[in-house]
């Protein structure tokens, strides 16, 4: 384990990010900073990963220009307040990424840097509790490796290939022993089509029985996930206040936004919406 706060350059970088919070270059110069600690810890000893503990105030994210012509982030709104760096990079049209911790090698990419990672990158968030709740779940397990059994798959819309895709995999890698679910509607249903699955759907399939694996694809917001009929949606905090055992379900999505962590006092009193998914799946120790 690493401990950031001693070492004197991510100190005066510190003091340069918190001084200017609407400054993305000010952010990036203090992921830089600690991402020398782990190259040089690197040098040294053979790493087989890199886990951040904390929200991107404690371990900023890298920001990166968006290059999107449709779809920006500024577009986005989880909401957050405009003044701290969260919603800096937003409005400026930056991307959030990680990746560059574990990487020893980036390329240069339309005028800005691409990571190209050898290590894979995790994060624990938000709070102490939410981190030790992960650990302790990873803990749970003899080895740290969990096989599973049973795996739910959602999507519609233009993501229907990439379910049918994964659905494949999984039913090839769990066998004849495993179980799939699949709320799966075809690309050329509409949302108002009664067969449209919905927010119900979702709940029975995520909150009733439990699923060693879950592949949720669909539109969401930080905090929420819209069904398919594009009316009716399943709330991070549903999965929060779930009494089903969640621990270790390991759970990945198309959906975008769906890791975004809205830094808990970057948010707005009284209409930001929390848990966001990042920390709903941390509470229930679901990496």
């Amino acid at each position: 384990m690493l401990n950031i706060g001693g070492d004197a350059r991510v100190a005066a970088a510190r003091v340069e990010a918190d001084a200017n919070p609407d400054c993305p270059y000010a952010q990036n110069q203090l992921a830089a900073a600690i991402k020398g600690i782990v190259e040089r810890v690197r040098a040294s000893n053979p790493l087989d990963y890199v886990v951040l503990v904390g929200n991107d105030d404690v371990i900023p994210f890298f920001r990166y220009p968006d290059p999107a012509p449709v779809g920006r982030e500024s577009e986005f709104s989880p909401p957050v307040l405009d003044e701290p760096a969260s919603g800096a990079s937003l409005r400026l049209d930056y991307v959030l990424g990680q990746d560059a911790y574990g990487a020893a090698t980036e390329i240069a990419l339309q005028g800005s840097t691409l990571p190209i990672p050898d290590l894979a990158v995790g994060r624990l968030v938000e709070t102490a509790g939410e981190a030790v709740t992960m650990i302790d779940a990873y803990l749970s397990t003899a080895s740290g490796v969990v096989m599973p059994t049973s795996a739910l798959i959602t999507s519609y819309g233009f993501l229907e290939d990439g379910a049918n895709a994964v659905r494949r995999e999984l039913v090839a890698g769990l066998g004849n022993a495993g179980k799939v679910t699949a709320l799966i509607d075809p690309a050329d249903r509409a949302p108002s089509d009664p067969a449209s699955w919905s927010a119900s759907d979702l709940r029975a399939g995520l909150l009733t029985t439990r699923q060693d694996l879950a592949y949720l694809a669909g539109h969401f917001s930080a905090s929420a996930a819209l069904a398919a009929d594009y009316e009716t949606r399943l709330d991070a905090s549903e999965v929060a206040a779930s009494p089903l055992d969640l621990r270790n379900v390991v759970v990945f999505s198309a959906g975008c936004h769906t890791g975004y962590n809205i830094v808990n006092a970057h948010g707005v009193p009284l209409l930001t919406q929390e848990p966001d998914w990042a920390q709903a799946f941390a509470r229930r120790g679901q990496p």
